[in-house]
């Protein structure tokens, strides 16, 4: 993918509101993106490319709800392709793993895309849903078609760029939130969730706060698993539920926020921070640190 292109890219996902025009020697389109102060992202995507382009990057933690309103698209998450074909929608729960799509020559495509971090989802639906991140997990990847109220709700977002910081943004947000209504009550069909016992939501809870307060020192899974006398699988499987992301990775990613916040407010080697965070191999850290960043540490 060419460096235009790519960085035309990375200012749509780092821009709080913006209308781009896709540059024309690629192809013709519009690109407009409108993020809340609430921490909920809207985007419009209107593009015919003239050859085949492909376009990668890492995600953030974050939940989208992807609507194709064009062609259909298919494109790579992690280990696994996802599809979507003309009037259908999904959810997609990602983690910051890589993600990969390509549009074909000439194609029409039309998306709209809404997203939110797991922790804005789970306090958006908390009062109305017992499980909130296991509601979505359950649906990650379920694709569902559009329906027409769908249709009418998504009418409210056609001119995003008029959307200003006023009384309009706030109309904008709650129409959000009824278009996230909407589709999740659409997606799911009734379903409900697995709950957790009090007890092991409690427990994991615990675990999460030791996390979030020292990411560095926390052992392995299985040692972990130990201490709190839960077996792994339980634990694994009750945090999934209850955070919507893998423990595992929940780890990581406080891990290299931590050394983000190091690397920006304290005067450390690379091999330091890596230290403090937990990595015995500058090299793995360094790795780890690009994919979720998108830089090297030391660029940072």
């Amino acid at each position: 993918m060419n460096n235009n292109l790519q960085n035309l890219y990375r200012r749509i996902q780092a821009s709080s509101a913006l209308t781009v025009a896709l540059p024309s020697e690629y192809g013709a389109g519009n690109i407009s993106r409108v993020y809340t102060p609430h921490g909920m992202h809207i985007s419009n995507w209107t593009m015919q490319y003239h050859r085949d382009t492909c376009v990668d990057g890492i995600s953030g933690r974050e939940i989208r709800l992807m609507f194709c309103l064009g062609d259909g698209v298919e494109w790579k998450t992690g280990k696994e392709n996802v599809r979507l074909d003309h009037g259908e929608a999904c959810f997609t729960v990602y983690e910051g793993e890589k993600e990969t799509l390509c549009y074909n020559s000439d194609a029409r495509y039309s998306f709209c895309s809404v997203t939110l971090s797991p922790e804005k989802a789970s306090d958006l639906l908390r009062p109305y849903v017992a499980e909130p991140l296991a509601l979505f997990s359950a649906l990650d990847k379920r694709r569902f078609m559009i329906t027409p109220e769908i249709y009418r709700s998504l009418g409210c977002f056609r001119d995003l760029e008029t959307v200003g910081n006023g009384f309009r943004m706030m109309q904008t947000e709650a129409r959000m939130q009824e278009l996230m209504s909407i589709s999740i009550e659409t997606a799911s069909g009734g379903f409900s969730p697995p709950r957790i016992h009090r007890d092991d939501s409690e427990l994991v809870r615990q675990i999460k706060r030791r996390i979030d307060l020292a990411p560095a020192s926390v052992p392995e899974i299985s040692i972990l698993a130990k201490e709190y006398g839960i077996s792994v699988s339980k634990l694994s499987r009750s945090f999934k539920l209850q955070y919507g992301t893998p423990l595992h990775a929940y780890v990581i990613e406080c891990r290299l926020c931590e050394s983000a916040r190091l690397l920006a407010q304290q005067n450390l080697t690379v091999g330091e921070v890596a230290a403090l965070v937990g990595y015995s191999k500058p090299s793995q850290f360094s790795a780890a640190f690009k994919r979720r960043f998108g830089v090297s540490p030391k660029d940072y």
